[in-house]
């Protein structure tokens, strides 16, 4: 992922925080604006963007936008943890984003990560690498609401390309996640396509054919295909 939105955002870092919530001892503030850029972890952005309790205000924490996107990338595996701060803040402040022009950049963003967390198709111990943290992305998606959109275009580009091995794990690591603790939204444009017994089908065709898939993961598999009623 390139750092265009990094390298066109015209805010300045931010040398207070107006702590809107009354949330933070001051001296807390003070730390937390002391932190590099580059040694800043999901805790700290977390902080600076909310949605719940943020330590600024908008015009105080959007220059750390660009900046949590690109931990989101090059920190996978924390990502979860952050996620929902990213969605909250750009949905809380689209309006704003808009107004700034920054919202081309906003979305460009969350597609970018979501196509990059599901870039491939890891099983480790039956377990499947960003399955939570995508189920919390879509999630956020749709009840944020203002980026519902960008939820309903990822899932049509699984639905959309079940021939091709990695769309086709996805589409059933989603339909068997229906079943864990975070599952994907509970909304008409996921569960008609999830309970469709033609693409469920086509999906299952899809794995058997690179047989590739069942020998790396088989108690995965044929966990996952009597899940889903394959």
């Amino acid at each position: 992922m390139n750092d265009d939105f990094a390298s066109n955002i015209h805010q300045l870092r931010p040398h207070h925080l107006s702590d809107p919530f009354s949330d933070f001892a001051p001296e807390h503030l003070k730390r937390l604006l002391a932190v590099r850029d580059d040694e800043m972890g999901w805790s700290e952005f977390q902080q600076l963007l909310g949605p719940c309790l943020p330590a600024g205000t908008y015009d105080e924490s959007v220059y750390f936008l660009p900046k949590a996107f690109q931990y989101l990338v090059a920190f996978e595996r924390e990502a979860f943890d952050l996620v929902t701060a990213v969605i909250g803040f750009c949905s809380k402040y689209a309006d704003e984003l808009t107004a700034d022009h920054y919202m081309h950049h906003v979305k460009g963003k969350l597609r970018d990560c979501l196509k990059w967390w599901t870039r491939d198709f890891r099983v480790h111990n039956d377990f499947v690498e960003n399955v939570p943290l995508i189920c919390q992305s879509l999630e956020d998606l749709v009840r944020f609401n203002r980026h519902r959109d960008i939820a309903l275009d990822f899932f049509r580009s699984l639905t959309d390309n079940l021939a091709q091995p990695v769309a086709a794990c996805w589409f059933l690591a989603l339909v068997r996640a229906r079943s864990d603790l975070k599952p994907p939204p509970t909304i008409p444009e996921f569960a008609e396509p999830m309970n469709d017994k033609s693409l469920l089908v086509q999906a299952g065709a899809t794995i058997l054919k690179h047989g590739i898939l069942i020998e790396k993961s088989p108690t995965y598999w044929n966990d996952t295909f009597n899940l889903v009623g394959l």
